[in-house]
């Protein structure tokens, strides 16, 4: 019975011995493991890239600088677009980056302005003469000036769009109308992507020796469709003018 007795005594104290060198082991497993993850938490977030800090050590200012021109340009429209390249390009150190003069060669060719949009491109050309994407811009530009009949095909190959860029090559300089494989060409469609069916459906229409009035139907369902109506109407009313599907293709957009 003493023995019992004794062990029942015991017992709380083995309990509150073995409680009180648990506890202390599991706080601090407990605050390890929470300084573990703050510290983790503080490296990430270190880490992380904000296109808003110029300074991040990990990310180039120019480009950074100039994604948010670029960003930006989707919504605010192509004169807002210059005025913040013109900044861009003003400081030293952005003012041989490609990417904006291709940016601002687009921005002017948007406004219908050529001339700039042909001395922008002809500079990111300049300055990257690799890139197929400004290759592209400075052949449109230079349509769009009146200077497509200087783009041989040797510049052309395997270029970005070049069926299209040669058809209205060949338009422009030789008022020779184009048959309905290079438009197809010019024009693809696939069951993924049918927003060329339009253009196609207005080289058909332009091209069309029968008709002589412009489809509204066609027009409307295109950008900048008032100044391509006044394009279209000239060019069915001018067919001994040279060159008469240039203002067509400077207010396609």
């Amino acid at each position: 019975m003493r023995l019992i007795a004794g062990l029942r005594s015991m017992a709380p104290n083995v309990f509150c011995k073995l409680t009180f060198r648990t506890k202390p082991r599991l706080i601090m497993r407990s605050c390890f493991c929470l300084l573990g993850m703050i510290g983790v938490a503080l490296i990430v977030s270190n880490c992380q890239y904000d296109p808003d800090r110029v300074s991040d050590g990990d990310a180039n200012p120019v480009i950074v600088e100039y994604r948010k021109i670029y960003s930006a340009s989707k919504a605010i429209g192509p004169d807002s677009t210059l005025t913040l390249l013109e900044q861009f390009l003003a400081n030293k150190e952005f003012e041989n980056y490609a990417h904006a003069w291709n940016l601002k060669a687009y921005a002017h060719y948007q406004l219908s302005e050529f001339g700039p949009s042909l001395e922008a491109a002809l500079k990111a050309k300049e300055l990257d003469g690799k890139s197929s994407e400004f290759a592209q811009q400075l052949f449109m530009s230079k349509l769009a000036a009146g200077s497509g009949c200087e783009i041989t095909d040797e510049d052309l190959k395997n270029g970005l769009n070049h069926h299209r860029i040669t058809m209205w090559r060949d338009w422009i300089c030789t008022d020779s109308l184009p048959d309905s494989s290079t438009i197809v060409l010019a024009y693809p469609i696939s069951d993924n992507d049918t927003s060329n069916i339009i253009y196609r459906n207005l080289c058909f229409h332009l091209t069309n020796e029968k008709t002589g009035i412009v489809d509204t139907t066609i027009i409307s369902r295109l950008k900048n469709a008032e100044a391509l109506q006044q394009a279209a109407n000239g060019y069915f009313e001018q067919i001994d003018v040279p060159s008469r599907v240039l203002p067509v293709f400077q207010a396609l957009r």
